[in-house]
């Protein structure tokens, strides 16, 4: 990634406005001359329709003997619903040999006075570090891989949403039917294995903590891809130990992953013969394949 490369993606509007989270659109205004300092106007979209606007101009650009660049920028809004009053911000673009070091800086003033200043330290400037971070990190990805800041956000969505549904799920399952409601099917499960019931009951609370922390786990390591594939697996898994179990049903004993059953006596399931595949594809191996 060159420097020019990252130059064209942050400082043309069309080009910023597709990466920065902080901005909608951004539109640069018509200069007299070219001696003039280039304005622009600015909205970013708060949900609900409503939407926040303000102005701003470039302050300069310096370009250092090394090939750095630096770029300033001062801006303010009159739109009440926005909290910045005035600020100011700078790029700076600094070439090595392994790529392009991008820094920002930037600070600002509030409005609504002590109330603007608590709700600014709190929320509004964590949130806006937030902001700043995930557009550095689409911008990143549309310089070197091409990625579309669109699709990149389109995946992040999609990751959330996979985590945060998956959370209570786990959770649910290792808090209720094994450590408040062990009787509710899963000591059968686990007698029908052969464990003794002092053994079933303690497996079952180990199982139970251990999907609890499974559950914790998913949203607070946000970047572990494992926990993916271990939900995977733990599903796969799940699915062939049902699948050992023999069914009694209209005097036969039915296995959906043997291939062939046995008939046995009426409500005796014992006499079952199972013989299973050689080999059967879980969605785990399904996964590893796709994956690799």
């Amino acid at each position: 990634m060159g420097i020019d490369r990252l130059w064209e993606l942050t400082q043309r509007p069309v080009m910023h406005e597709r990466s920065d989270l902080r901005f909608t659109s951004i539109r640069y205004l018509p200069r007299e001359s070219e001696t003039d300092l280039q304005r622009y106007v600015y909205e970013t979209s708060i949900g609900f329709g409503l939407r926040v606007s303000g102005e701003g101009e470039t302050m300069g650009t310096k370009e250092g003997p090394a090939g750095e660049r630096t770029s300033a920028l001062r801006f303010w809004s009159d739109d009440p619903k926005s909290l910045i009053r005035r600020g100011s911000d700078y790029w700076r673009y600094v070439p090595s040999d392994a790529g392009v070091l991008f820094l920002t800086g930037y600070d600002y003033d509030t409005r609504y006075s002590v109330a603007g200043r608590l709700v600014d330290q709190t929320v509004f400037r964590p949130l806006l570090g937030w902001a700043t971070g995930r557009s550095f990190a689409r911008l990143r990805l549309w310089a070197e891989t091409g990625l579309d800041p669109a699709v990149a956000i389109e995946w992040s969505v999609t990751h959330a949403v996979g985590r945060i549904a998956l959370t209570p799920i786990w959770l649910y399952q290792g808090l209720v039917p094994k450590l408040l409601v062990p009787d509710s099917g899963e000591l059968a499960i686990l007698a029908g294995a052969g464990l003794a019931a002092s053994a079933s009951l303690a497996a079952v609370r180990l199982l139970g903590a251990a999907e609890i922390a499974f559950g914790v786990a998913l949203p607070w390591l946000w970047r572990s891809h494992r926990l993916f594939i271990l939900h995977i697996e733990r599903s796969g898994a799940g699915s062939a130990w049902i699948g050992r179990d023999c069914e009694y049903a209209s005097g036969v004993c039915r296995n959906e992953d043997v291939r062939r059953v046995q008939a046995a006596p009426a409500h005796d399931c014992g006499a079952c013969v199972c013989q299973r595949p050689s080999k059967i594809a879980t969605p785990a191996a399904s996964a590893r394949r796709a994956i690799t």
